[in-house]
């Protein structure tokens, strides 16, 4: 990377390709426990190989310490024995669209989950919630994958391109799950977005 003039990037690449590698251990996980009636997933390993070789493949390093690659609590918001988990088509949506998920939990810990109260909601950046829908369930049963409810969320409050968290959150035992969607306006692909030119040649954009 010095050779190619980005050693001062060497720091920035690590965290994005460990970010990457979490982005990706995530979604492996979260697909197998919303697959009904799953036999369980196992990590080859979470730590850095230093047998023959480094193989610098973990989530830790080779001493189950942390890289700063994914905090230990968000970690554990989707690996672990109970998951509120929610199935949506895509990550990128436009205002005029309704933002649809099915909410499930995964619940394979010791005993039934009576009488808890999960809470879905949409914030900005910035921390406004601007969508929050409380759901009582009766009961959560233990060793199987529970359907909650499907939402129907109409996206036009949002006029200008943002990064928007759909957080579940879990009442009684505390456990919580957040994805992060992108909401952008739908722009007409014939009216111009901006112009440019250079030595008498317009670029239209």
């Amino acid at each position: 990377m010095k050779q190619s003039g980005m050693g001062e990037q060497a720091e920035a690449f690590l965290k994005a390709s460990g970010a990457l590698a979490a982005l990706c251990y995530r979604e492996e996980i979260e697909m197998a426990l919303r697959t009904p009636d799953f036999g369980g997933f196992q990590l080859l390993d979470l730590q850095d190989y230093p047998g023959q070789g480094t193989a610098l493949v973990g989530i830790l390093d080779a001493f189950m310490e942390s890289k700063g690659v994914v905090s230990r609590e968000k970690w554990t918001e989707f690996c672990r024995d109970i998951v509120p988990l929610a199935r949506f088509p895509k990550y990128c949506w436009y205002n005029d669209e309704v933002f649809t998920a099915k909410i499930q939990i995964a619940h394979y810990g010791q005993t039934d989950i009576i009488d808890e109260r999960v809470t879905c909601s949409l914030s900005t950046a910035s921390g406004e919630t601007f969508y929050s829908k409380d759901i009582h369930c009766p009961i959560i049963s233990q060793g199987r994958l529970n359907s909650v409810v499907t939402l129907d969320i109409p996206l036009n409050e949002i006029g200008d391109p943002a990064k928007i968290t759909f957080e579940i959150a879990m009442k009684e035992t505390g456990l919580r799950n957040s994805w992060d969607i992108w909401v952008y306006p739908r722009y007409d692909s014939k009216t111009p977005i901006a112009e440019s030119s250079f030595d008498g040649v317009v670029v239209t954009r």
